[in-house]
């Protein structure tokens, strides 16, 4: 499960994810809209690891963000800092640099591990359940690339030869990790993880 406080958070988390997104390349320009959006547990429960999928003018994005307590010893994709009124202070991390995250899709994407549930907290009271915006599916590698409902540009096309900028790929127990940041190119793989939300679905990652 993952613990959602009732919390003030400054800057926000539109305001973090607006700020990384204009420093890449790949992140687009013009308002950003959040489509649907997931959550891991994080065994140890010490890494909070959240992934957005947003519209961006004709990008759809796929945005992954990890929350720690204190940095990580090498500082390798520090975001941003926050203060969140009930946890403290957090360091906001691109997840593709976290082994945690890291390790969260590794499973997921062999089935070995679902999204988390998203808890309500008010103070130490726990208020209820929220609604899953999306849900992810691991499967066999097969299947188009192009997100269900999406009427942009062809991805494919654009991202013929998807690099390090669009599509992050990290070795990783014998074999390689990939997971999309635009949605809708090429993300090959023995093994996919899929999200569907109301209106779409797309691939966001894949183990070779």
């Amino acid at each position: 499960m993952a613990i959602i406080h009732k919390a003030t958070l400054t800057p926000s988390k539109p305001e973090v994810l607006r700020g990384w997104l204009d420093r890449q390349p790949w992140g687009g320009s013009g308002e950003i809209e959040q489509v649907a959006g997931y959550r891991f547990d994080n065994p140890a429960g010490e890494v909070g690891v959240e992934g957005f999928v947003l519209r961006r003018g004709d990008r759809l994005l796929h945005a992954v963000l990890t929350y720690r307590g204190e940095p990580q010893r090498d500082g390798q994709g520090l975001i941003a800092t926050m203060q969140h009124s009930v946890l403290g202070r957090r360091w906001v991390y691109d997840a593709a640099t976290d082994p945690v995250a890291l390790g969260c899709f590794l499973r997921a994407v062999r089935g070995e591990q679902d999204q988390a549930a998203l808890e309500l907290w008010d103070g130490d009271r726990r208020t209820g359940l929220r609604e899953q915006t999306l849900r992810l599916l691991a499967q066999d590698g097969s299947g188009p690339d192009t997100p269900d409902g999406y009427d942009g540009p062809d991805r494919q096309d654009e991202f013929a030869n998807p690099d390090a900028s669009t599509v992050v790929r990290v070795a990783i127990d014998g074999g390689e990790l990939r997971i999309a940041r635009v949605l809708g190119i090429p993300v090959d793989g023995s093994r996919r993880l899929t999200a569907r939300w109301d209106g779409g679905s797309a691939v966001l990652a894949a183990l070779r």
